[in-house]
């Protein structure tokens, strides 16, 4: 009984050693997002985060304007930008 429960253990770790590997060669495709890529900080926990973290959520707002007006620079286009309060 007890080797057959070692047998499990030892299966179940093998089968989640391949599955992570699986995952990762699926990001590495651009599959999936797993261990490797940067994710979005909003995008992790979701409705908790903005309800715990609600700095989070300006942050994330920040960071996206911030990058959104560097490329718009970066290709000379002329957008009307709203005025900052």
């Amino acid at each position: 009984m007890t080797a057959w429960i070692v047998g499990v253990g030892v299966g179940l770790v093998v089968a989640g050693f391949a599955a992570d590997r699986l995952a990762l060669w699926m990001e590495s495709k651009g599959w999936i997002y797993w261990r490797r890529s940067e994710r979005c900080g909003s995008a992790s926990l979701g409705i908790l985060e903005t309800i715990y973290q609600p700095s989070m959520v300006y942050v994330f707002e920040e960071e996206t304007r911030q990058l959104t007006e560097a490329e718009q620079d970066a290709s000379g286009e002329d957008h009307p930008r709203p005025p900052e309060f």
